[in-house]
């Protein structure tokens, strides 16, 4: 399936990909999310293309326009593979999220190519390899990146 000039903003979850999906989203903006921008689980393999992710965690009130105190996100983050899901994130950009830029807590393989993933809380967690300006291989990433 592919998904394609999607925007999402201001709901739990920008985008769920579940189960045994496979799914490219090519040009897809996710912004004020409360809990994810995009949401990967189960065995799901995403493609992620020219795309942006901003403010994940930080929807606005809309009446007060200011972040709200009541519902804090859980967690706030832009992209999150768990389970098994893999994939990889292309030529994208995710930034301002209240917690990761970009999670890999599943036992699949996650890869990025120039990605700017820039404030966020951290900005990468978990396995994600990047090499250079691609991604070859995806069983045994080239270089992981971890933060302590």
């Amino acid at each position: 399936m592919v998904i394609r000039n999607v925007q999402s903003r201001n709901w739990t979850s920008g985008i769920q990909i579940n189960g045994y999906s496979r799914v490219s989203l090519n040009n897809v903006r996710a912004e004020h999310n409360i809990n994810y921008g995009v949401e990967i689980t189960g065995r799901a393999r995403v493609a992620i293309t020219r795309s942006e992710f901003h403010a994940t965690g930080f929807r606005l009130n809309p009446m007060a326009g200011d972040f709200p105190t009541a519902n804090r996100p859980d967690p706030g983050k832009g992209i999150e593979f768990d389970d098994r899901a893999s994939g990889t994130v292309v030529s994208s950009t995710v930034t301002g999220s209240f917690a990761a830029g970009i999670s890999n807590s599943s036992r699949g393989s996650v890869c990025a190519a120039l990605v700017n993933v820039f404030d966020n809380s951290p900005d990468i967690e978990g396995r994600v390899a990047a090499k250079g300006s691609s991604c070859i291989g995806t069983r045994r990433p080239a270089r992981s990146y971890r933060r302590r």
